[in-house]
């Protein structure tokens, strides 16, 4: 089975599905996939599977906006979505902090590269991405 999940109601979901993996009744996976129609809006696609061992995979991905053909971008297993997942979400704080710390928009790359939180990370600074 698959599905189209996007924002907070996916993490739902995904928390859902992931209570499945630990009991190991199947694994999970995240596959994006990219509409080719230049006439649709939409132009990706997070899909969450789960396979239970003799679930089928299409053979064809579809766009959910207009059913015309997709492709793969990425697919990754759940694990590691979440390391990725958590990594942007670390550069993006890095790199909050150096335009705040430098006043300059133009991060260097090793600022979204870092795999940790600076030791200048503030809890007033939480409070300032949340607006």
């Amino acid at each position: 089975m698959a599905g189209v999940i996007a924002g907070p109601s996916g993490r739902v979901l995904l928390a859902l599905l992931g209570g499945s993996r630990k009991n190991g009744m199947c694994e999970l996976y995240v596959i994006e996939i990219y509409c080719r129609n230049e006439a649709c809006a939409v132009r990706q696609s997070r899909v969450f599977t789960k396979n239970h061992g003799d679930t089928p995979t299409p053979k064809e991905w579809r766009c959910p906006g207009c059913g015309g053909t997709a492709v793969v971008h990425w697919k990754r297993s759940l694990q590691e979505h979440e390391h990725h997942e958590t990594l942007s979400a670390i550069g993006r704080v890095n790199a909050a902090l150096y335009v705040r710390d430098f006043g300059s928009p133009a991060v260097p790359v090793s600022y979204l590269m870092r795999e940790t939180l600076p030791d200048s990370w503030k809890s007033e600074d939480v409070e300032r991405l949340r607006k």
